[in-house]
């Protein structure tokens, strides 16, 4: 049934998803390192212990999170050149194959 298929699609999705991110990558549009990998981790971490206090002060658990409020900071990145989400290092280093694909 299309239902089932559907999830079945999702499922997958999810599962490219977490092991293209376990790999790393250095592209123009794409830094993704061991670092950035524990400053995303660590960021999660902050949110879901700030979850459980709001847990444990309201006293209930159902606490609703506001994902559009939650941002990550790469510090690793700071030193990147970057116009508006192509870092420009890579770019330079890409030649026109990126750039015709971009």
């Amino acid at each position: 049934n299309a239902a089932s298929a559907k999830k079945e699609q999702r499922l997958e999705n999810f599962r490219i998803f977490f092991h293209v991110l376990t790999q790393d990558h250095s592209l123009p549009d794409l830094i993704w390192t061991p670092q950035t990998r524990r400053e995303l981790r660590a960021a999660f971490e902050s949110e879901i212990e700030y979850i459980e206090k709001e847990k444990q002060a309201r006293g209930h658990s159902l606490v609703a999170w506001n994902h559009q409020q939650f941002k990550v900071e790469y510090p690793s990145l700071d030193n990147e050149i970057r116009v508006e989400t192509v870092y420009m290092r890579l770019w330079l280093q890409a030649g026109d194959g990126f750039i015709k694909s971009y």
